[in-house]
């Protein structure tokens, strides 16, 4: 009995770690943001959804919200990146809108698809 009292007191009293909090407030603002064209503050609002912590579904989310703010703000090499760890996370990732996205994940797709073969030859 004095177990489990203790062990209650200790869940309940214990700091929450900062990467199991949810990120609905971070991707709600996000998500506001770019509706109102505010693409320069999206990052940053992301930034706390991110750490692998973060819930999976999360991750995906803010991954898909910053790649395209990236776009919107023509900067296709960070896209690029944030397209590639949202790939990493969803290989099967199926996006809609904008087409610029769309697109870029077709050709990271493409890009990661072509394997390069080396071998070694003991002939001289």
């Amino acid at each position: 009995m004095k177990r489990a009292a203790l062990l209650c007191a200790v869940v309940l009293l214990a700091p929450a770690a900062p990467g199991l909090a949810q990120c609905a407030p971070q991707l709600a603002e996000a998500e506001k943001s770019y509706r109102l064209g505010d693409f320069e503050s999206i990052p940053a609002q992301l930034e706390p959804c991110l750490p692998a912590d973060v819930p999976r579904s999360e991750r995906i989310r803010a991954h898909t919200i910053l790649a395209r703010a990236y776009i919107a703000l023509d900067d296709l090499g960070r896209a690029r990146e944030t397209v590639e760890a949202l790939l990493r996370l969803d290989p099967d990732f199926e996006t809609g809108s904008p087409p610029q996205l769309a697109r870029l994940v077709a050709e990271v797709r493409r890009q990661e698809a072509a394997v390069q073969v080396a071998s070694v030859s003991k002939t001289r």
